[in-house]
């Protein structure tokens, strides 16, 4: 049987070049997932941002460095988990005071194999739709606020593995933007999501191993 580490290899392999999409003449490269290849938890976020396009890693940055005070302050150690995006390629514009945009439903679609690759590889247990992109992928709702929490009604079923947590919540990158007090109210959410995001995963992992 192959493990994970050289199946991970190969798929890497596999969709380093894609073309499948508009996206991929807009990349710097292409942002792969990163992590514990043994996590039981995946969190998978909307596209890569500037700094994941230039660096090629999820969420680095200051969207990065929110996310790791966060997982501390749960009592998560970012190694434990998985982290990726809906689309490989950042969806980059030239606007004035924006440079970034969601994927679009061609461009999610286009790169949906691609994940569902990647989760057939990590099996997790839990996902955390970090965002209003993923969130239409895997429930069709749209509206990350109103949907905050557990999708009772969504489950993530993959070759041979079935991801019964789902749970939606803000992007780390959400604290970044809005007004003081619009920041307060999504870090306050934020926290409380990921409490108990972090309380259902004690009771539903292993230990994870090291990377």
């Amino acid at each position: 049987m192959i493990g994970k580490e050289q199946s991970y290899t190969e798929f890497r392999e596999r969709w380093r070049g894609c073309q499948g999409c508009p996206l991929s003449s807009l990349r710097t490269q292409v942002v792969f997932g990163q992590g514990n290849l043994d996590a039981s938890l995946v969190m998978i976020g909307e596209a890569p941002n500037e700094q994941e396009d230039r660096f090629g890693k999820p969420s680095v940055g200051p969207a990065g460095e929110n996310f790791n005070k966060l997982l501390a302050a749960v009592g998560l150690a970012r190694e434990s988990l998985w982290i990726t995006n809906t689309c490989l390629c950042r969806p980059k514009v030239d606007k004035p005071g924006k440079s970034n945009r969601a994927p679009n439903v061609k461009e999610i679609q286009a790169c949906f194999p691609r994940l569902y690759e990647e989760l057939n590889i990590i099996k997790p247990k839990i996902i955390v739709l970090a965002g209003n992109t993923p969130l239409y992928l895997a429930t069709q709702k749209r509206g990350i606020m109103k949907n905050r929490g557990w999708q009772t009604d969504a489950k993530w079923v993959g070759d041979d593995f079935i991801a019964e947590h789902v749970f939606a919540t803000l992007h780390p990158a959400s604290l970044l933007y809005g007004t003081t007090e619009a920041i307060k109210e999504k870090k306050k959410a934020i926290f409380e999501d990921w409490l108990a995001i972090a309380a259902r995963m004690l009771n539903v992992t292993k230990t994870p191993k090291g990377i």
